[in-house]
């Protein structure tokens, strides 16, 4: 009886070690791992503004005017 308890304890330990390193995995890929992310197009926040050639134009006025 003692020895059918630990084999399943056993088993369910592994599938539960099996289980989270897969979802890290997964996890990891979708968001650290470089790649095109399809869930990303389209997004209004990722967009280039016009002061992407120099973002410290406002900067150098602010600068100006102390």
């Amino acid at each position: 009886m003692k020895k059918r308890i630990m084999i399943m304890s056993a088993t369910i330990i592994a599938l539960l070690v099996i289980i989270i390193v897969s979802a890290s995995f997964y996890f990891y890929n979708v968001a650290i791992a470089r790649a095109d992310k399809t869930f990303l197009d389209g997004n209004p926040d990722l967009e280039a503004n016009s002061n992407i050639d120099n973002p410290f134009a406002d900067s150098k006025d602010w600068c100006r005017n102390q």
